[in-house]
């Protein structure tokens, strides 16, 4: 099952996408306008509260979020390693 074009007006980032099938599609100004709208009003909403929230425990989660930036970047700078040695032996055969 497809995604309706106002399906996807709600999801970040698809958003600024999802213009040129509604426009090749030739849906409504109005309509389109008004749930682009919403879908922007609800994400910023969202954002909002959780950055309010998430602000008056930011001690707590920086001690959680700071060690798993740094696993995160370690992973990165694995696969990167492996890739660069993979392909200088693929380039030797």
């Amino acid at each position: 099952m497809l995604p309706r074009v106002e399906d996807v007006l709600l999801v970040p980032g698809l958003r600024s996408l999802i213009s040129i099938p509604a426009g090749m599609m030739q849906m409504r100004l109005v309509p389109f306008l008004l749930v682009s709208a919403l879908g922007g009003a609800l994400w910023n909403t969202l954002l909002a509260a959780a950055g309010r929230a998430l602000g008056q425990r930011y001690a707590a989660i920086e001690a959680w979020v700071l060690p798993a930036g740094y696993a995160a970047l370690g992973v990165a700078a694995g696969v990167y390693v492996l890739r660069v040695v993979r392909l200088r032996r693929g380039v030797r055969r």
